[in-house]
This record gives structure tokens, sequence and C-alpha cells, in this order.
């Protein structure tokens, strides 16, 4: 679940019933579209950069991308080489994703994905300090 950016009226669910978004109207918060009905979702990030391009993240089939709020979807190309997705961050300028087996990928504006090496093998020691570590690797 995620808020679209700036328009914090609009609500985006990825579910394992495919996408939804909702908007509040009032006191209550309205469903008012539905897609990607077949694949289940595991995460959902709205970029910083443009609150209209929403990324999602399947179980099984990688990832699907809008650059319009949802109106329209397609597959990311290039997708994300591991299809099985589990977490994602949007950053400006960089998109992270986690995968299942355990690894970790990085683009930047959605293209070329890098595999960040090592990452599923971090040293005990370093758990403690996740968030240098992964600067560490994001230095590229």
């Amino acid at each position: 679940m995620t808020t679209n950016g700036v328009d914090k009226n609009a609500l985006h669910l990825a579910t394992h019933s495919g996408w939804y978004r909702f908007e509040q109207r009032g006191e209550e918060w309205v469903q008012n579209d539905r897609a990607l009905t077949y694949w289940q979702m595991s995460c959902i990030q709205v970029d910083p950069d443009d609150p209209k391009q929403l990324y999602i993240g399947t179980e099984h089939s990688g990832m699907f991308v809008t650059k319009d709020g949802g109106k329209d979807w397609t597959r990311a190309n290039p997708n994300v080489p591991c299809l099985a997705m589990s977490s994602m961050l949007a950053l400006q300028g960089k998109l992270l994703v986690g995968t299942m087996p355990a690894a970790l990928y990085v683009a930047s504006n959605g293209r070329n994905w890098q595999e960040i090496k090592g990452f599923g093998k971090v040293p005990s020691a370093e758990l403690s300090h996740p968030i240098q570590t992964l600067r560490r690797a994001l230095v590229c």
C-alpha cells in the first residue's frame, strides 16, 4: 500500500487479486480503479520524481509499470533479472528490488539492472548498520 506521492487523497494497493486505486471522498475511501487482476502482487512503489509512475512487483512475473497513474500498465522493459519479487524501494533516479531467492537489484531510471553482489551475504557485524551497508553498495 502506498499513497500517490503529492496526491495524499489517492491510495494504491497491491494485492493477490490485482492492483486497486482508492480516492478519499470526505471520510470514506472509494475504489475507482482496478487492474492486473491475474497476477499476485507482492510490492508497490510510487516514483518520487513522478507520482503518476508506479511500479508493482509480482510473486512470479516480474515488474509492471504505469506512467499515467494506473490507466495503462506494461511489463517493465527491461524486467528485473529474477522475476520473484518481494520488496522494492523507489529513490530519486533509482529503483531497488529485493527478490527471491535473496538478491538485491538496482536500476537507474528503470534501466540496466545490476545485482548488488554479496548483499544477501552481509556479515552479521554489518547487519547492525544496514543503512551504511546499503549506502556503500549503492555508490555505483
